[in-house]
């Protein structure tokens, strides 16, 4: 199956939470900085290679809140190395109420967790990701915006592809 597609099933199964659920607090539950550059030495951010790694999980505690772990985990690397320069890592717990009459299933509790949890939480890291940089005396690094879908290929990058 499509990753766009289960993107879309996921989407679906998430609805009901989407609709029904308020969010109650983020907090910063775990984190991890490292760098390995001496003196903060690199000119710009694209001298790196950055990828960021995301996961979810959520839960209906006794209270009938749903509290999500979203975890983060950027690492930068320059190609030559196999260790990474810049390793950030962060834990978010994001506690959200629902209504007493609202019995999630696992699946959708799933799908909300990979959905709007992760759009809910993903500025705190982005912001996090800014601060810790600084901290470290290293050039700005801009996180992209989070995207559940991706956006449709333009007919140019359609036509690029089919050339290839």
């Amino acid at each position: 199956m499509a990753t766009a597609r289960k993107k879309a099933l996921s989407i679906e199964a998430a609805r009901k939470l989407m609709a029904n659920a308020q969010i109650g607090s983020i907090r910063l539950i775990d984190a991890r900085v490292r760098h390995r550059l001496e003196n903060g030495n690199v000119s710009k951010p694209e001298a790196l290679n950055v990828g960021v790694t995301t996961k979810s999980e959520g839960v209906v505690d006794q209270q009938n809140n749903l509290r999500v772990r979203a975890q983060y985990s950027l690492v930068a690397k320059r190609t030559a190395d196999k260790a990474p320069a810049v390793d950030i890592r962060a834990s978010f717990e994001l506690l959200y109420t629902i209504p007493p009459d609202l019995k999630p299933s696992d699946r959708e509790i799933k799908a909300f967790s990979v959905t709007n949890a992760m759009l809910n939480s993903w500025p705190y890291f982005r912001e996090f990701v800014q601060s810790m940089i600084a901290r470290m005396n290293l050039p700005p690094l801009t996180l992209p915006l989070y995207r559940i879908l991706q956006p449709k290929p333009t007919v140019e990058q359609r036509t690029s592809a089919k050339a290839s």
